[in-house]
């Protein structure tokens, strides 16, 4: 990738796996937005395992492409859960949490309809 014409890294599912893919930009990025996508970009070449709570654990404030951006809040969602469920276990609670509460649920589902790929793909893991 060239400094003199930065690029917008893309979430692309392919057969059943996720690739991330640098396109042509839809608008003007940032000094930090192109710091970001390069960090992820290289989670996701070092750690391919490991990448996607990269993603739910990176800067949430900076913008990403709209493929990013859906499931950056998807992995922060379930990292959010992962830890409340985590808390739980420890307090001796015998409470499942599964997705959230249903303002967050609802929040996250507005979302899916925008995304090609997101609502059926929710659809089918519930």
């Amino acid at each position: 990738m060239s400094q003199t014409t930065p690029k917008e890294l893309h979430l692309l599912r392919v057969d059943q796996s996720f690739q991330l893919e640098w396109q042509k930009p839809t608008g003007r990025l940032g000094q930090k937005q192109i710091s970001l996508q390069q960090d992820i970009y290289q989670s996701y070449i070092d750690q391919p395992e490991n990448w996607f709570l990269f993603l739910g654990f990176c800067e949430q404030n900076s913008p990403l492409s709209p493929s990013l951006h859906f499931w950056r809040e998807f992995s922060s969602l379930f990292i959010d859960h992962l830890f409340k469920q985590a808390i739980n276990n420890y307090e001796g609670s015998a409470t499942v949490i599964l997705l959230g509460t249903s303002s967050e649920f609802k929040s996250f589902s507005k979302g899916l309809s925008k995304h090609p790929d997101g609502y059926g793909k929710l659809r089918r893991m519930l």
